[in-house]
């Protein structure tokens, strides 16, 4: 693996495309990415063990797509071999997990406040909403960090700044892409949750597609 360059502005992100060409991943490797991810669902879903292994699975698991893009060949099994760097995996899990928390909590508890005020009552499901929207955006930051994990040397912290510094120069087209993926990742939960098995991998197909089309061709060499 190889550092990962600064970044810098970016032009405009082919939203469309990206979504069609993350159809025809999933739909042309479907066994290896769908298996895949449901190793790393279950096994991340197990009580109070899951999250300490969630964060190396995915490293595992986004490099199996990031490998599969480049024409090679990698096998379900690969997505255990994160495990190869479990101190990095489990880190960024958990800084993405703290920062996540710190901007849904406080929201929440605002929330929580309001909804003892009798005149506030009516307006109580738009500021639910209005959380969720605040969440949604908070991941904006951590958009192109596990795709930057998976394929570099670069620390959590590291991954973090640079992926922050990117959305500064590259607000607009962020924005949309995340939200887009994050709706994209959502919806499959609408369907009993049973659609989230097909629809979650997806979205996560989108951002590192997104993270080796858009960032690292529009990002220069640090100095």
């Amino acid at each position: 693996m190889t550092d990962v360059p600064s970044p810098a502005p970016a032009g405009n992100l082919q939203l469309g495309p990206l979504i069609s060409k993350a159809w025809a991943f999933m739909t042309g490797n479907l066994v290896l990415i769908l298996v895949s991810y449901l190793i790393l669902a279950v096994i991340g879903g197990i009580p109070c063990v899951g999250f300490v292994l969630m964060g190396p699975l995915m490293i595992g698991f986004v490099r199996i797509i990031q490998r599969r893009l480049k024409g090679e060949t990698p096998e379900i099994g690969d997505v255990f071999k994160g495990f190869q760097e479990f101190g990095r995996g489990f880190v960024t899990g958990l800084l993405m997990l703290l920062c996540g928390l710190a901007v849904a909590i406080p929201l929440y508890v605002v929330a929580f406040i309001l909804g003892f005020i009798p005149v506030l009552g009516i307006v109580l499901p738009p500021l639910v909403m209005i959380v969720a929207v605040f969440c949604a955006l908070a991941l904006i930051v951590f958009s192109f960090v596990w795709p930057m994990v998976a394929s570099s040397t670069v620390s959590p912290t590291e991954a973090v700044s640079k992926s922050y510094k990117f959305l500064l120069a590259n607000a607009g087209p962020m924005i949309t892409l995340t939200l887009v993926a994050t709706a994209i990742g959502v919806a499959g939960v609408i369907a009993c949750g049973i659609g989230m098995i097909f629809t979650m991998p997806l979205g996560i197909v989108m951002m590192v597609m997104a993270y080796e089309e858009f960032y690292l061709p529009k990002s220069q060499p640090a100095a």
